[in-house]
C-alpha cells in the first residue's frame, strides 16, 4: 500500500513538472494556424505565373504554416515564437489581401 502511494506521488510530481507554464500558447498557435488555413486554399488556386504579389503571399503563408506546425509539435513552445507566429500570420494575411484574395479579408460579424 505504501509503495502504491509513493508511486502515485511520484507520478503526480512527474506530470506537474512536464506541464507547460503557458497553456494559452496553444490557443495562440491554433488561432494563427486557422487564420492562414482559412484563405490558403483559395490563395494557391490562383494563377501564380504572372503575379508576384500572389507569389509573395504564398511564400508568406507557407512559412507561417511551417512555423505553426513546428510549434504544435513542441511540448511547450517558447512564448516569443508564438508571438512571432501571430505577427507572421497577420503579415501573411495582409499580403494575401493585397494580392486580392477575397478569402483573406476578415468577415465582419454582425451583432
Amino acid at each position: 500500500m505504501r509503495k502504491q502511494r509513493w508511486f502515485c506521488l511520484a507520478a503526480l510530481l512527474w506530470l506537474l513538472a512536464g506541464c507547460c507554464d503557458h497553456p494559452e500558447i496553444f490557443q495562440k498557435v491554433q488561432g494563427s494556424l486557422e487564420t492562414v488555413q482559412s484563405y490558403y486554399g483559395p490563395l494557391v488556386q490562383q494563377d501564380l505565373s504572372q503575379n508576384d504579389s500572389l507569389k509573395r503571399a504564398v511564400v508568406a503563408a507557407d512559412t507561417t504554416l511551417l512555423l505553426a506546425g513546428e510549434l504544435q509539435r513542441q511540448w511547450c513552445p517558447d512564448q516569443s515564437k508564438a508571438q512571432q507566429l501571430q505577427l507572421q500570420a497577420g503579415d501573411a494575411q495582409k499580403l494575401a489581401q493585397e494580392a486580392n484574395v477575397p478569402a483573406a479579408t476578415p468577415k465582419e460579424q454582425g451583432n
